[in-house]
């Protein structure tokens, strides 16, 4: 009886969303679908826009050297990633001579640096914390980030109280060497693949009052330089449909305290 009402469930199911289709429902995913079909002619050179466009590195520094965007006027600069363990050598230990070297670099081809903060990462190889937050005393400082049971990245422990504390210690430190100096700061997106089920000191209200509480301690940080959180998804809601208000209280957050967003996974 159990498996016969099943059928009936499911078949009521897949009625309800062939009706859907039937009458011409538009998912609100694709709504953006079309619109660059309204570019597809667009003539070059592009315009002035008031736009100010960096050069993406990653975190392949040296391929900025020499490079055809120091010769360019449209390029305001070159955006390069950072990663944790690479500015703070042992805790409170901080080395920033290749920032510096950036910095200096770039201001001799009258260019400035954006600087993107790595606590995340896609390599397994590859982890973005000090070793020395590698530890109990930091529960581990990362989960690892899975796809199809294999390990292919790291994700920082944002929502842990001494892995943030430590974060905001290097904020901190970065924008008294170089608030002002550098065009902008960047923290990376705030999609991650992690769980209660996978990691029990996780939840998902918790990683969003930490995200908040690290877009304040960037601010406070630098005052003057540009500051930008990447803000695509959020763990447990998948806008339109599961709005658990975490997403639009980063962008609420960020309005309210001079912090842009943005971000890959969205349509400028």
């Amino acid at each position: 009886m159990q498996a016969v009402r099943n059928t009936i469930y499911i078949g009521l199911s897949m009625l309800c969303v062939l009706g859907a289709y039937a009458q011409g429902w538009n998912n609100p995913a694709d709504k953006y679908a079309e619109v660059y079909k309204d570019y597809s002619d667009a003539a070059c050179p592009i315009g002035q826009d008031g736009i100010s466009h960096f050069a993406y590195f990653t975190r392949d520094r040296g391929r900025m050297r020499r490079h055809a965007f120091l010769e360019h006027e449209r390029f305001e600069g070159a955006q390069i990633m950072y990663a944790w363990r690479q500015l703070e050598t042992a805790e409170g230990v901080y080395d920033f001579s290749i920032i510096r070297s950036d910095i200096d670099y770039l201001k001799s081809h009258g260019k400035k640096l954006f600087i993107q903060l790595q606590d995340v990462t896609f390599s397994a190889s590859y982890k973005p914390l000090p070793d020395y937050m590698l530890s109990e005393s930091y529960d581990g400082g990362l989960v690892p980030y899975r796809a199809n049971g294999a390990t292919i990245g790291w994700i920082s422990k944002r929502w842990n109280p001494r892995v943030q504390e430590r974060f905001h210690a290097l904020l901190t430190a970065l924008g008294e060497a170089f608030d002002g100096e550098i065009e902008g700061i960047n923290l990376q997106e705030t999609a991650i693949d992690v769980a209660p089920e996978t990691d029990p000191t996780f939840a998902p209200a918790l990683y969003a009052e930490a995200i908040q509480e690290n877009m304040r301690a960037l601010k406070s940080a630098f005052p003057t330089s540009t500051t930008l959180q990447y803000a695509n998804f959020m763990p447990n809601e998948w806008l339109p449909w599961e709005d658990e208000g975490y997403l639009r209280g980063i962008y609420a957050l960020g309005e309210e305290i001079g912090v842009g967003l943005g971000a890959p996974d969205l349509l400028v």
